[in-house]
């Protein structure tokens, strides 16, 4: 599978590059990221489609980019377990 990278990736991108290991992985991340999770992703995603276009992205400040690393950085452990064979845990 390829996957073309401009510099983010998407929910979807993600559930697919997942899924192509194991379609069931790719059903526990999309019950995964939902409600603040999800608010995160998209959140980052659109601020840095702002940014990159030009666009102006007042109101935004420190504190809620760090509260969607941290939500962000629980979505990649979540991946990571999910690829981390069993045998080895």
């Amino acid at each position: 599978m390829c996957v073309l990278v401009s510099g983010f990736l998407e929910q979807a991108t993600i559930e697919l590059l997942i899924d192509s290991f194991d379609p069931e992985w790719r059903s526990e991340l999309e019950t995964f990221i939902v409600d603040e999770y999800k608010d995160a992703l998209d959140g980052i995603v659109d601020l840095r489609n702002t940014v990159a276009h030009g666009g102006y992205a007042g109101g935004v400040t420190l504190s809620r980019v760090d509260g969607y690393y941290a939500r962000i950085k629980t979505i990649i452990d979540r991946v990571a377990d999910l690829l981390t064979p069993r045998n080895l845990l």
